[in-house]
């Protein structure tokens, strides 16, 4: 038996430019031709020599490489099966039983048992080239948790085996071995279902057992500084260039809302008269507009014509690590509580506020503070492109707080 993949050019879509991939059979003189089924690539993505699918260029649409060449060994490895089986029982084999084979029946079978290991490293390569960088630090995360799972369970679980029983014992590994919190269990249940959701779309499984996985993420403390204790720390003069540079970087972030990617990203042609125009990469709004307060000038003005410009930005790991130093040297230190649950164990601790803070609290300092002064909802999250109202709720309740607190203050003192 002689076994070739080509491409359908007859068959090429004139609105895609897809087509289809086929297998041609010889054996005992005769030969069969047959699309196989949900495979269809561009000519320019097609390896003739290797007959083999080429994975798409990052500023190319997703092409699903290596979902289409794990079908095509697997459909050779069957096809060889059927032919040595056939040698030995001395018969030939049928073009019903080729035909079987290649509408995928078996290759189906032996995907959904596929190791989810595997499967989920083909997710987060697929990942790359349209996730942000920071999605896939986080699905590397949970690939390297789940490794350690397989161990601690010294088994491994198939795509047919990430059902409740899978859930329930990973479920105890995290809170009882790991000591996670909830809202970080959340967080990987929600990568595993993503995976597992990818993989059912491209036919790699029939599993549903996973979509009954449930695990909600509670509502936490919103730590941000108040009004005071940024400007406090805006004015504040560091004798370490280093934590001046930090404390500019983060004071930025306060008065824009802007993330670290795009803090990262930004450049001197983003930066207008009064505002920034820049496309934001975490949820790809284009041409966003971010005004620029006083404040935030006077920022950029710093490192105006100096190497760093527009902001001396470090690794994010880093910048969180010495925006804590900088707060605790410039003594923003009010004592917060905070109360966190891993499974049902609540684990409550009071520390200063600087060793909570990193950069994503500077963008709660920004909403927070811009709600307080008055700022219409609605415009601040056009400016942070906060798409979820559960999300955007919890600090507009921070700040009717805050007001309610501060009305009051005010009123009783009142002789």
């Amino acid at each position: 038996m002689n076994i070739q993949f080509n491409l359908r050019r007859d068959k090429k879509s004139k609105k895609t430019g897809l087509m289809p991939v086929s297998v041609v059979v010889y054996f005992n003189g005769q030969k069969l031709r047959k699309s196989i089924p949900n495979i269809k690539v561009k000519e320019q993505h097609w390896d003739m020599s290797k007959q083999k699918v080429i994975p798409s260029r990052k500023n190319e649409e997703e092409n699903f490489s290596k979902e289409f060449n794990l079908k095509l060994d697997l459909l050779k490895s069957h096809l060889n099966g059927l032919w040595s089986k056939c040698l030995l029982q001395a018969v030939n084999p049928t073009q019903k039983e080729i035909v079987s084979i290649i509408e995928g029946k078996e290759i189906n079978s032996e995907i959904q048992s596929q190791d989810f290991i595997q499967v989920y490293k083909s997710y987060i390569e697929q990942s790359k080239s349209h996730r942000a960088e920071r999605t896939i630090i986080g699905y590397t995360t949970t690939l390297n948790l789940i490794n350690l799972f397989y161990a601690y369970q010294k088994r491994t679980y198939t795509l047919d085996e990430i059902d409740l029983l899978f859930f329930d014992d990973f479920r105890n590994y995290c809170f009882a071995e790991k000591k996670y919190l909830n809202n970080y269990f959340a967080k990987i249940i929600n990568n595993i279902k993503a995976c597992m959701n990818w993989a059912k779309d491209r036919n790699l499984h029939n599993n549903t057992n996973y979509e009954k996985f449930k695990a909600h993420e509670e509502n936490i403390e919103v730590v941000y500084l108040t009004k005071d204790e940024l400007f406090h720390l805006y004015n504040y003069k560091f004798e370490s260039k280093k934590l001046a540079k930090v404390r500019d970087i983060y004071c930025f972030s306060c008065f824009s809302g802007l993330r670290f990617s795009d803090l990262s990203n930004l450049k001197p042609s983003h930066i207008y008269e009064d505002i920034i125009k820049l496309n934001v990469e975490k949820t790809r709004d284009k041409d966003q507009i971010i005004p620029l307060s006083k404040y935030a000038k006077s920022i950029l003005a710093t490192y105006k014509d100096t190497q760093y410009y527009p902001l001396p930005m470090i690794s994010s790991q880093k910048l969180n690590e010495y925006i804590k130093e900088a707060c605790k040297v410039a003594e923003i230190n009010t004592p917060v509580t905070i109360s966190r649950y891993s499974g049902k164990s609540k684990i409550e601790k009071t520390v200063p506020k600087y060793e909570l803070l990193t950069l994503h609290t500077a963008r709660k300092t920004f909403v927070t503070n811009s709600l307080v002064l008055g700022m219409n909802q609605m415009i601040v999250r056009s400016i942070t492109g906060h798409k979820s109202d559960s999300a955007f709720r919890k600090y507009v309740k921070v700040a009717d707080e805050v007001k309610s607190n501060e009305l009051t203050k005010y009123w009783d003192n009142i002789d």
